[in-house]
């Protein structure tokens, strides 16, 4: 991908003037669309990178312009004249307007967007706070076996279809952070990231076209594909296949990465099927084993956690795909997560800290965020036990999660208890049969959601856990209390 920094390519829009050249003209030079274009030259989040030989085909464009405008500024009025159909008005205009000094200013800034050297510039290292998804130079971001995956995926092409799949919370988004960043210093590698998160709004309706639409957008198709109104999705996905055979073919490696799948699956009120999309990535998958380029270049990335988990793990898709299992922390992790944030090992037990959530990076980065801000060990415990503020949020989200899970085929508590009491038995004593469903209908997807640890025959649950669904079921049987009381008739009632 693209290697020039923004603070270099945002000079393009003075470079163009100088030259006298619009960007439809640059991009039909270059054998682009004016919409690639457009897009490579925006600074920030809604840059799109171009392949590093299409980027030296601008350069050398830019660099060839210079070269007529010496031979203009060299040449008679008589050869001006013999050259005209070569050298336009509007060229020789721009050419004589240009001091010798402009000139070699520009020959001198485009030299050093040719040098081979320039590198990738990332932000220095920074500690973000615990919430949402840790960019690439997160200070307290921490690599786990998963990280070292990355490489052989995207130089070897081990695997052309990937789901990332963690604890809910458990950091799927971080992890393709860092798969897009990798992906951009690949030589040649065409790099697309969808985050379907923002794509719609809570409650928001859409259709399967307003859903492929947004994706299709957001790899970069031009905008002027879409405003045939008698396009479907069929046809979207025809003008996709047609566009990418061009777009990919002198691409390295392909990399798409999809994220925030849960936003479409969470939207009930949608009428779109969210399962469309992944049986489209399916036949992408399926297009890099029939061989042909430049799908056998392609390597997918979608992050199945949570809702989307539970609607998709069947899917042909995730049966298909290699598994990139984002695993809790180890304890040396997280000595490792309380290093990289400066926090003495003096402060806290790692050992401690891990047996308190069994790892679970988002819970420990919490725990070491606490310290860090002047919490004793023994108070950041306490906070994390009493629910306190974001770890609160957390447990909302894990029992939104298993309630979509499970649908209306039992109820919460009813889950919840059988998680509690399994995890917590010194003999494994017969369930009664509803619970045996229960265990057996979704103990796997409670392991995957992160609540469930230990192996599939000694069961357990982290310390924190543990105290939440305690107090889940306090609450509800306090709420059943409070009901047979309301609903009692009084012995003196006539």
């Amino acid at each position: 991908m693209t290697i020039v920094p923004d603070e270099k390519r945002q000079n393009f829009y003075r470079i163009f003037k100088q030259l006298g050249l619009k960007q439809r003209g640059v991009a039909a030079a270059i054998d682009m669309s004016p919409a690639a274009i457009s897009k490579y030259l925006v600074v920030g989040s809604g840059h799109i990178g171009l392949r590093r030989k299409n980027e030296q085909k601008l350069l050398d464009v830019l660099k060839k312009r210079l070269d007529e405008f010496h031979k203009i500024r060299s040449a008679t009025a008589e050869q001006l004249r013999v050259r005209g159909e070569e050298w336009d008005k509007s060229t020789v205009n721009a050419a004589l307007s240009l001091s010798p000094d402009s000139i070699t200013a520009l020959e001198t800034e485009l030299a050093s967007l040719l040098e081979p050297d320039i590198v990738l510039q990332l932000p220095d290292p920074v500690l973000f706070t615990p919430g949402g998804a840790l960019p690439p130079h997160a200070v307290n971001y921490v690599k786990r076996a998963t990280d070292y995956e990355i490489d052989a995926i995207l130089e070897d092409g081990s695997s052309p279809a990937s789901i990332v799949i963690s604890p809910i919370n458990g950091g799927t988004s971080s992890f393709l952070n860092r798969v897009y960043q990798q992906a951009q210093v690949v030589q040649d590698c065409w790099v697309g990231f969808v985050h379907l998160d923002a794509a719609f709004a809570e409650g928001e309706k859409f259709t399967q076209f307003d859903l492929f639409k947004y994706v299709f957008l957001r790899v970069g198709m031009p905008d002027d594909i879409f405003a045939d109104d008698s396009l479907d999705v069929e046809g979207m996905k025809f003008a996709f296949d047609t566009w990418v055979r061009q777009e990919w073919k002198d691409a390295s490696r392909i990399v798409l990465i999809i994220d925030g799948l849960n936003q479409v699956f969470e939207n009930a009120g949608s009428i779109a099927d969210p399962l469309a999309l992944i049986n489209w990535l399916t036949a992408l998958r399926n297009e890099t084993a029939v061989g042909h380029s430049p799908y056998n270049k392609l390597a997918l990335f979608v992050a199945l956690t949570g809702k989307t988990w539970s609607a998709a793990h069947a899917s042909p898709y995730a049966s298909q795909a290699g598994h990139l299992l984002l695993k809790k922390f180890t304890a040396k992790e997280v000595a490792m997560l309380f290093e990289q944030i400066g926090i003495e090992q003096n402060c806290y037990s790692a050992e401690e800290v891990h047996s308190l959530f069994f790892g679970h990076p988002y819970l420990t980065q919490l725990f070491a965020w606490s310290i860090r801000s002047g919490s004793t060990a023994d108070e950041a415990k306490q906070a994390a036990l009493a629910l306190d503020g974001a770890y609160e949020t957390h447990w909302e989200r894990m029992k939104s999660e298993v309630q979509f899970l499970i649908g209306k085929n039992y109820e919460l508590s009813e889950v919840l208890t059988v998680v509690f009491e399994v995890s917590n038995r010194q003999s494994y004593d017969p369930l009664n049969y509803n619970q045996s469903q229960i265990w057996q209908g979704y103990r796997r997807d409670l392991r995957v959601f992160g609540l469930l640890d230990g192996t599939v025959n000694t069961p357990n649950i982290c310390e924190f856990y543990e105290t939440a669904i305690k107090r889940e079921k306090n609450a509800v049987a306090g709420e059943s209390v409070v009901k047979r009381h309301s609903l009692r008739v009084p012995s003196d009632a006539n």
